[in-house]
């Protein structure tokens, strides 16, 4: 079971860096954890296999992390 999820989250993580660059999402960061805004969340942070981080043009303030 547990070499099933390996796999799985492997082939998970390649379709995600493919579609990324397919798409014209070049420089996605790989392994990122962030931080949980919900106090009553049980976890602090999350991981994300990959992110893309991107400025948005109608709202000039970053995203802390």
């Amino acid at each position: 079971m547990g070499e099933n999820s390996k796999t799985s989250g492997e082939n998970g993580e390649k379709l995600t860096k493919e579609f990324f660059e397919l798409i014209g999402w070049k420089g996605a960061v790989k392994g990122v954890s962030v931080k949980c805004c919900d106090s009553e969340h049980e976890c602090k942070t999350h991981g994300n296999d990959y992110v893309y981080i991107y400025m948005r043009i109608f709202c000039m303030r970053v995203a802390q992390m």
